[in-house]
């Protein structure tokens, strides 16, 4: 179930970082015309924390589910079987993110 839920992550990490890029290409020729050089910086951040936002918190909560654990078949449910807050939510993917970078 472990590997099930790491491929899971992976294919939601990669989903965002291929969508965030996405959006930086066709932000850069406006950067390049109006002289911004930032402009690709900043949208693939903010992109990337928009497109963070939608899949791990705003679909896990409406449905328990984020993009990869749907291909898989998983699902985050609550221990009471109440519905999960977007605060838990949000708190939760925090962990498991600062989790996952420091090993």
């Amino acid at each position: 179930m472990l590997i099930r839920r790491l491929i899971a992550r992976y294919i939601d990490n990669i989903l965002i970082l291929v969508a965030s890029i996405i959006i930086a290409v066709i932000a850069n020729p406006i950067g390049k015309s109006t002289g911004n050089k930032d402009l690709v910086t900043i949208t693939l951040i903010l992109s990337f924390i928009i497109f963070y936002t939608i899949d791990y918190v705003i679909l896990t909560k409406r449905s328990g589910q984020s993009i990869g654990k749907k291909i898989l078949r998983l699902k985050l449910i609550n221990q009471n079987k109440k519905d999960l807050s977007y605060l838990k939510v949000f708190f939760r993917e925090l962990f498991l993110q600062v989790l996952s970078v420091t090993g």
